[in-house]
């Protein structure tokens, strides 16, 4: 993954300039999840990664990638990244890089069948905890943060809705409907943000945006034909 490209555009924020490369971890490929105390020194290399990445001193910046590169092949990396751009108390710029790093992951290791894939490719219980946590970023003060997370999930609906995430429906219309501005706008953005991708690819997409459309015209149709059954109704009992 072009951990450089991800950092290009990220502010660094206070502290992650003198910051150490991280921590040299297992290169083994995801075959069983590591042991809680093993899955927090994972995050933790993984946060340091980020900071160095961030870092203004190009050998920093240089091992940091490469650190990506290593953790990139470990079943938890697109969880604690996942979770480290929704998590709301989180150094911003550290939560900016995760979600563009994320985006790339979910391009490149979601299904065997992308044409974007590197193995490995990630894990069903991955997939799961990454479909858990994704959707509170839709709520997200920082729109770049929103922005990022919601093409995640557009790109991880193509391949999982409806038969793997049949809740994302649901989700999104009660972001539309929430009166939310944020939520409204992350949910507009999962639904729009496949239009630059070729049409052979995005069948998927444009079904949950049509579909989720045509939910939202008839409730709003019949919500104005319950209401207008309501006025002719007091109507007829004032007369």
């Amino acid at each position: 993954m072009a951990a450089a490209r991800a950092g290009a555009g990220v502010a660094a924020g206070p502290g992650h300039a003198s910051a150490a490369p991280a921590a040299s971890v297992s290169t083994n490929p995801i075959t069983a999840a590591p042991a809680g105390p093993v899955q927090q020194g994972l995050k933790e290399a993984l946060f340091e990664a980020l900071g160095s990445i961030l870092s203004p001193v190009q050998e920093v910046r240089a091992a940091g990638e490469e650190q990506i590169k290593v953790l990139e092949v470990t079943e938890e990396f697109g969880v604690h990244l996942a979770e480290l751009t929704v998590d709301p108390q989180g150094v911003l710029a550290i939560r900016q890089l995760a979600s563009v790093i994320l985006k790339q992951y979910v391009e490149n290791h979601w299904c065997n069948q992308s044409e974007k894939f590197h193995t490995p490719e990630t894990t069903e219980r991955a997939k799961v905890a990454i479909r858990e946590l994704l959707p509170s970023g839709l709520q997200e003060s920082i729109s770049k943060v929103r922005s990022s997370v919601a093409y995640a999930i557009s790109a991880i609906a193509h391949w999982d809705w409806p038969e793997a995430w049949p809740e994302l429906f649901r989700l999104l219309m009660e972001m539309l409907i929430s009166g939310d501005v944020n939520a409204v706008h992350g949910a507009m953005r999962v639904l729009t943000g496949t239009n630059n991708e070729p049409s052979h690819q995005i069948s998927r997409s444009r079904s949950l945006c049509l579909s989720v459309c045509l939910s939202l015209s008839l409730s709003r149709s019949l919500s104005l034909s319950r209401s207008l059954s309501l006025s002719r109704s007091l109507s007829l009992s004032r007369s």
